[in-house]
This record gives structure tokens, sequence and C-alpha cells, in this order.
């Protein structure tokens, strides 16, 4: 009697043992984003684990698979020198997630050795979701959708395209690309698991490479820096371990009331226009064409030096040294300024911020930078 129920007992425990173990196959098979074969595949090209990464950084029940299949997709294409004629330049060459997704140089270099005109802007806007609102990234109907240093661009997409086919930086026309990428093997496969719905027969469209782009370039959201923390508890009113030194609330004063009209009081919604900042009298560089440029957003500005869109200025002590003291009046200074720069008598040409207000200022734009932004893994080159 006690063997059988011994025997029942056992027979039990492993019904319960298998079904478990069918459970985490299935968990398991689930959250495998390529197959066997197609992991295989890629893997003799790429370095990235068999999992599509969150990308729209949404609640796990409500993610948007087919944006995160193609932010993936964007992410390869980002990394990949193929989108360069010469096979010597992909994007992350002038936009390095260590720096903010800047460049460490006052121009970048491109194909043949040549250099870019104007410094590479960092990605430093925010967005929410997947990032449909950023204002740097987001649709083309965003705010701040016009694009380079001189707004030339009128939308995400049309920048893009300028930038793989610009004789210096890439050299590529984008009617080429599609073919030239379809030659590669974990492209095609890439392409298809986005863009095919279905189709047996899709190959890469020049649409698709931009959307693909487009769709990483909107996952980057730069929003968990010691600022962030320390304003979600400010307008929350909870309480936070997080606190800011009482030089950096001082500095964070300073921003709002010098820098955040233009820059945006969160440091990345910049205002959605070009602006004159007095860098010189005589520009030789007449950026939209009225001597004004970009306003950038400045999360993580701290990492993503040299500053302004010639990168004259090689430190944030520089800059606010600047705007401290060597505002040039040119008839050109952006009128929203001039109240800021200039007053009554017409010869203060700056803030003329004290030693320890620049060191303030300083401190707080250092509680910008978002380490877990620029060391993520969903961000991270794939070769």
């Amino acid at each position: 009697m006690k063997k059988q129920i011994i025997s029942k007992i056992l027979f039990a425990l492993i019904g319960i043992i298998s079904i478990s173990s069918c459970a985490l196959d299935n968990d398991e098979t689930t959250a495998s984003f390529f197959s066997s074969q197609e992991f295989e595949l890629i893997s003799n090209s790429l370095s990235m684990e068999n999992i599509l990464p969150n990308y729209s950084s949404s609640e796990e029940e409500n993610r948007d698979m087919l944006f995160d299949a193609k932010a993936l997709l964007g992410r390869v294409l980002f990394y990949d020198d193929h989108l360069s004629i010469d096979n010597s330049i992909s994007c992350a060459s002038c936009h390095d997630q260590k720096l903010g997704f800047a460049d460490d140089k006052a121009f970048s270099e491109g194909i043949n050795g040549q250099v870019t005109e104007r410094n590479s802007i960092a990605f430093s806007a925010l967005g929410s979701d997947n990032s449909s609102d950023n204002p740097y990234f987001g649709g083309d109907d965003s705010f701040g959708a016009s694009m380079f240093w001189d707004h030339r661009a009128s939308s995400v997409t049309e920048q893009l395209k300028e930038t793989i086919e610009n004789d210096i930086e890439m050299g590529m026309p984008l009617a080429e690309l599609p073919g030239k990428l379809n030659e590669l093997d974990y492209m095609q496969m890439l392409f298809k698991k986005a863009y095919s719905d279905g189709d047996p027969y899709y190959t890469i469209q020049e649409d698709d490479i931009l959307d693909a782009l487009l769709k990483f370039m909107q996952s980057l959201n730069p929003s968990n820096s010691k600022f962030d923390k320390f304003n979600e508890s400010r307008f929350t009113g909870q309480s936070s371990t997080v606190q800011l030194t009482v030089s950096e609330e001082q500095g964070l004063f300073l921003y709002e009331n010098n820098c955040g009209s233009c820059h945006g009081f969160d440091a990345g919604h910049p205002a959605p226009r070009t602006a004159n900042n007095g860098l010189d009298m005589i520009y030789t560089d007449s950026g939209d064409g009225n001597d004004k440029f970009k306003i950038p957003a400045l999360r993580n500005v701290a990492l993503s030096g040299p500053y302004m869109h010639d990168g004259r200025f090689e430190t944030l002590e520089d800059v606010i040294e600047h705007y401290s003291s060597g505002i040039n009046k040119t008839s050109n200074l952006s009128h929203d300024f001039s109240h800021l720069f200039i007053n009554q008598v017409g010869n203060q040409r700056g803030f003329d911020f004290t030693e320890q207000e620049k060191t303030a200022l300083l401190q707080f734009l250092n509680t910008l930078t978002d380490e877990s932004f620029i060391n993520d893994p969903r961000f991270e080159s794939p070769f």
C-alpha cells in the first residue's frame, strides 16, 4: 500500500516537472526573436542576443513589436559602414553613443579623407513612449523637425537622405543602396522580418531604409540623469533620495532664468528655431542665410564637446564664458536675446556671471548626463 502511494506521488512529481519544462521551453521560444537558422546566419556578421529589445520603452504588454523590429534593424543600419560608397563610414562614425551621439572633433571625418563643414549635432532631445513627440526625431510634423544647423531639411527622413548622399559624409546614392544591402544576407533577413509583411518576394526599399533609421533614432531618449530624478520629485512632490547640491541648485536657477527659454527648461525640448548668439561680428558661415543656427538640446552636453556649429569652444567653461562676457553685438543678434545680453546702456555683452555662478552653472550642466543612456546595450554597435 505504501509503495503504491509513493509511486503515485513520484508519478505526479514527474508530471509537474514535465509540464514546468514544457512551459519553460515555450517561454524561451516566445522570447527568441530569430529562428535558430536565422540566428546562425546573422551571427556570422553581427554580435547580438536572440531577443527583440524593447525600443519603445513601454510596458511589456503594450509593446509595439513591429516598431521594435524596425528599430533593431535601424540600429544595425546606423552602425553599418555599407551605407557609405566606399564602406568606410557609418552614421556612428560621427555620432558616438559614449559622447551622447556626438563627435569629439570640431569637424567629423567623411569619405576619402574629407571633413564635414560643421560640427556633428548630438542626439540629445527628449521624447516619450516610442518618442513620437521627440522634437528632433519625431514625425515629420514635429515642431522641431527642421534639421541640420541651418534647418535646411524639412523632415527627419529628408535629413537622413541628404546625409547618406552627401559627397563629403557618405557619398552613397540612395537609389543604389537597396541593391547594395540586398547582397548582404543579414540585411535581407532583418528587412524581411521588419517590412515584408509576409511577402516572400520582398526586396529592400529606399523608404524602408530611411524609416528603420528613423525608428532607431526615435528610441533615443536620454531621460534618466541626476536632474531627471531630482525633477521628478520636484514636480510630483514625492520624496527622492536624489538631491542637487546647493551649487547645482543655484546653477539650475541660473539656467532657468538665462538659458531655458531657448534650450528648453528641461534641457531636452529646445525652441524650434534658429538664432544668432553673438559668436562673431562678421560670419563666414551664414547658417540659415541670416547668421542664425539651430538651437540644440543640452542632454549629455558635458560629453558632447566641442561646441557650436563650428566646434570653436573646446569646453563647457569656454561656452559659459562666451555667454558671460563674449557676446558680439552683431546686427543679426536675435531679438529675443537682446534683452538678455545687452543692458539699457547698450554696452553689456553677456550675462556677466561671477566666478561662483560660472561654477554653479557648470555643475548643473553636468547633472544632465545620463549614464544609463550612454551605456545602454540597446544602442551599442552590433558589429
